[in-house]
Parts: structure tokens; C-alpha cells; sequence
């Protein structure tokens, strides 16, 4: 593959690729579809184990795609591509966003600040510190340490989960990357990934 800088943010990461495809657009998706479970919704978005032959999950359309790994437990991030083609010349262009949106790590981030602010106040209640101050540098030590490992360990997850995505989509589309500015003409627009279909509306119940 190709040589891309990943923009790492604290809200999110994202690197950009793209591809380019002989096969139809019809085709794509039909075949990237065939791969994916629908997502309908918060609730039901994940089937675990997923159904045979099903490897990411997300909604595919003639404008685009987004899919997302599958996974039993909720992470850190949120990891996903982000993409959409068009069909020029006999060859289908895509580009595809890898974005890693990490909102909860703020939340995560400030823990040890609640905890110490928590401790300290309930010292004040009770009158005296109920630990040393080396003791309380230790603690936080191994606090801080702690929440680098998770962060990091979530970090490289991030990769592998946009190596997956993106392989797949090499894969299944029978497709070859491409620098992203030399993507298609500058005079064509790729247009973005489509929206999630409503989910559907719950059924009335009758006597």
C-alpha cells in the first residue's frame, strides 16, 4: 500500500486513500454488500456471531458506503471507512475516509482528575490525608501509567481495524489504491458516503 499520513487528533484520526476499480458500479456494490451485515440502528446494529459469509457491518448504496468492523464489546473508538465512487471511463473511483472517532477518551482522560479531586475532598471531610504524599505520587503514577497502556492499546486496534477495512474493500472490489490527489479529474466531484437508511418503524400493536 501506498504511503499515508494519519492525522491524529483527540476527538479523531483519520487517513485518506482511495482506489480504483474495472469492475461496475453495480457490481461493487453488489459485492460489497454481499459482505456486509445492514446496520438498522444503535440497537440492533450488531448480530454476534454475524450471520455466515457477513465480515463488517454498516449500509452500502450506488452513491457510496460506510462499513465498520464488527465487534462484541464497545471500544474506545469508533472505527470505520467512509467513502464514495463514481463511474468514469469504465473504472469506478472511490475515495475512502478511515476515521477513528474517539469521544469517549476525554471522558476517560479526566478520571484521574475526578478521582484525585473525589480523594481530597473526602480527606477534608474526614480531617486528615488518609495517604502519604509519596503514596498519593505512586497511585498516580500507576493511574496515568495505566490510562497511556489503554490508549495505546486502543490506538493500535484503530490501525488494524482501517488495515482490515481497507484490505477488504482491495479485496472485494478486485481493486488497486491510488495516490488520493490523483484520484479522478479535477473537474469531477466524488460525492460522499450516503446516510444510514431509517431503521424501520415499529409495528403497531393491536388486541
Amino acid at each position: 500500500m501506498l504511503t499515508v499520513r494519519r492525522r491524529q487528533g483527540l476527538r479523531a484520526a483519520v487517513e485518506q486513500r482511495a482506489l480504483v476499480s474495472a469492475l461496475p458500479v453495480a457490481e461493487c456494490v453488489t459485492r460489497l454488500a454481499a459482505v456486509t451485515l445492514a446496520e438498522t440502528g444503535e440497537t440492533t446494529a450488531l448480530e454476534w456471531p454475524p450471520p455466515a459469509g457477513k465480515r463488517v457491518y454498516g449500509w452500502v448504496a450506488d452513491d457510496g458506503f460506510m462499513i465498520s468492523p464488527l465487534r462484541q464489546h464497545e471500544r474506545l473508538s469508533l472505527n470505520l471507512a467512509w467513502g464514495g465512487w463514481v463511474e468514469q471511463e469504465g473504472h469506478v473511483y472511490a475515495a475512502v475516509d478511515l476515521l477513528s472517532l474517539k469521544s469517549s477518551r476525554p471522558l476517560l482522560l479526566l478520571l484521574p482528575v475526578v478521582g484525585c479531586i473525589c480523594f481530597l475532598g473526602f480527606s477534608l471531610l474526614a480531617g486528615q490525608l488518609l495517604l502519604s504524599g509519596w503514596q498519593m505520587l505512586a497511585v498516580s503514577a500507576i493511574v496515568v501509567a495505566l490510562l497511556l497502556v489503554i490508549v495505546r492499546a486502543d490506538e493500535r486496534r484503530s490501525i488494524d481495524d482501517h488495515r482490515l477495512l481497507f484490505t477488504l474493500l482491495l479485496e472485494t472490489l478486485e481493486a488497486a489504491e491510488v495516490p488520493r490527489h490523483s484520484l479522478v479529474p479535477d473537474e469531477l466531484v466524488l460525492p460522499p458516503a450516503p446516510e444510514r437508511p431509517a431503521p424501520p418503524a415499529p409495528v403497531p400493536w393491536r388486541r
